[in-house]
């Protein structure tokens, strides 16, 4: 599980650096790879994994170490490089990925493609303007 996370964070910085993205397409192309049905088994998962580490299950609970630090740091990172706030782009980059968690979990359980895509789409209008 942490060879794939860290396979979407590298993912995210290249997608970061392509000339001509904006940071809302940026989300998007990373939003498509999370989301390819292919994946779905490995979303799975880590919804699992995290479940019996919050339960305190021996052999899972390492896996919460830097579960969210990890995506924070090149989040608030990103964020900060455009200008914002350090304290703002902490909060930013936590509700962007406590967002595309959710919407994660949401598609997994409900199998709404369309409706989850559609409310991506609404939370990266609000989080990047009208980008």
């Amino acid at each position: 599980m942490r060879t794939s996370e860290r396979r979407q964070r590298e993912l995210l910085s290249q997608l970061r650096t392509e000339p001509g993205l904006s940071p809302a397409d940026v989300a998007r192309l990373l939003w498509q790879q999370l989301t390819d049905p292919r994946l779905a088994g490995q979303k799975r998962l880590f919804f699992e994994i995290c479940g019996h580490a919050l339960r305190g299950r021996p052999e899972a609970v390492p896996i919460l170490e830097g579960l969210v630090a990890d995506w924070l740091e090149p989040l608030v990172a990103a964020e900060v490089a455009t200008g914002a706030d350090p304290f703002a782009a902490q909060n930013r980059a936590r509700l962007g990925l406590a967002t595309v968690r959710g919407l994660l979990l949401d598609l997994l359980a409900t199998g709404d493609r369309a409706g989850v895509d559609a409310a991506m789409e609404e939370f990266l209008r609000l989080y990047y303007g009208s980008e």
